[in-house]
């Protein structure tokens, strides 16, 4: 046991230099590079780039959001607008459907009385035509009965 918890205490110590090495690396590299400060510095400005961009593009997407906000807002009150207007063309159809019935019915009811008026012209005009044959004929017998007459009375004044 004692030497398990040795080898966790040396693993803990070659941990601890390992890390501190690489503290003293990154230190090491940082000073070539110019400073620590200025690294940082670099740092900052690229991040504060980021966030810049970052930044921008949440107020363009923003600034869609509400154009499409906007839109879609339009679109509804054009939608309210036509659906009263397709209400109003709806009502005023069935109004009209009702009077094209109403008319229809009455144009039937005209044809009628002109057929029953045509069907009594035509009997009518049979009837005159008979009764102006029927005169015609009585005509004809009185001009046959005329000259007879006045064959007759020819015959005795003469």
């Amino acid at each position: 046991m004692k030497q398990l918890t040795e080898n966790k205490s040396s693993s803990a110590a070659v941990l601890i230099t390992m890390t501190a090495v690489a503290l003293i690396g990154f230190s090491v590299v940082a000073f070539n590079n110019g400073s620590l400060e200025s690294y940082l510095h670099k740092r900052k400005l690229k991040n504060k780039d980021r966030i810049g961009a970052i930044d921008s593009q949440i107020e363009v997407i923003l600034a869609e959001n509400e154009s499409l906000r906007q839109n879609m807002e339009l679109m509804s009150a054009s939608l309210d607008k036509m659906l009263t207007q397709n209400e109003k063309l709806l009502t005023s159809n069935k109004n009209m459907a009702l009077a094209l019935k109403e008319e229809h019915e009455r144009v039937l009811e005209l044809m009628n009385v002109i057929t029953t008026d045509n069907e009594e012209k035509l009997i009518l005009t049979r009837r005159l035509e008979e009764a102006n044959n029927k005169l015609t004929e009585y005509a004809a017998i009185i001009s046959e009965k005329t000259e007879m007459l006045k064959d007759a009375s020819a015959k005795e004044i003469a």
